[in-house]
């Protein structure tokens, strides 16, 4: 009983202040935002440790077409290793990468990173 009666008697603990944030939920929720752009990869990890592949077994592996090889080539892009560091907008300009090329290649290039990683 003596420790109801302190338990009632202690003050409460402050109440903390939660802050929300709501910027861009406008636009998510009416997809007033679309973009045909393709994200860019993440710089901040380290992909030092993984394997280096040349260009050739690369895109042999993973369905890249002949095409894209080219233009990759193109470019001097020797592997997936060293596609993490090229921005998409520069193999957009430069490799002259279509948008859907742009896709394919990110996506083989996470896939090789999902097997080596």
């Amino acid at each position: 009983m003596a420790a109801r009666r302190r338990a009632a008697a202690a003050p409460a603990p402050p109440a903390q202040n939660i802050h929300l944030s709501f910027d861009g939920l406008a636009e998510l929720l009416t997809g007033a935002k679309k973009t045909n752009a393709v994200p860019s990869p993440k710089k901040a990890a380290d992909y030092s440790h993984m394997p280096k592949l040349e260009l050739v077994e690369f895109c042999e592996h993973y369905g890249i077409s002949a095409a894209l090889k080219l233009k990759l080539e193109a470019i001097c892009v020797d592997g997936p290793h060293a596609l993490c560091w090229i921005s998409n907008e520069a193999l957009r300009t430069e490799g002259k990468l279509a948008i859907s090329e742009l896709a394919t290649l990110r996506d083989a290039e996470q896939r090789w990173k999902n097997t080596h990683w």
